[in-house]
């Protein structure tokens, strides 16, 4: 009894460490400054995989000028980079216009440096699209 209750309470240490895997998109409260992902449906979570509707992701949003953040949850685990590459194939284009400039990702050796480059958290386990 006494060994099954420690591995009860081992396993639920170790499950519990795992981070969350997550994608931040965000922009600076500042005029002019937002994020645009033209991507397929298929970066959404829990979406139908086989779906290739498109999609734009956009940061702040036309519409809601007080939504600075928009972030999805993949479950648990960390970003290496077979799985940014994964991801990124299903992203057509980034755009990321900050306070003194515009940056254009268009192809994916681009978007996936770009994301490889932004990997942070515990394990690695955030990638942050960011304006500033």
């Amino acid at each position: 009894m006494r060994t099954t209750i420690c591995l009860i309470v081992a396993i639920l240490f170790l499950v519990s460490c795992d981070p969350a895997k997550i994608l931040v998109i965000k922009a600076a409260n500042k005029e002019n400054v937002s994020v645009v992902v033209f991507t397929s449906t298929k970066i959404i979570p829990q979406s139908n995989s086989d779906s290739s509707t498109k999609l734009t992701i956009q940061v702040p949003p036309i519409d809601v000028s007080n939504t600075y953040q928009k972030s999805f949850d993949y479950g648990i685990g960390n970003w290496p980079d077979k799985e940014i590459l994964d991801l990124v194939a299903n992203i057509d284009s980034i755009v990321i216009n900050n306070s003194f400039d515009t940056m254009r990702l268009t192809n994916k050796e681009q978007m996936g440096k770009y994301l490889k480059k932004h990997r942070s958290g515990y394990a690695g386990s955030v990638l942050t699209i960011e304006a500033k």
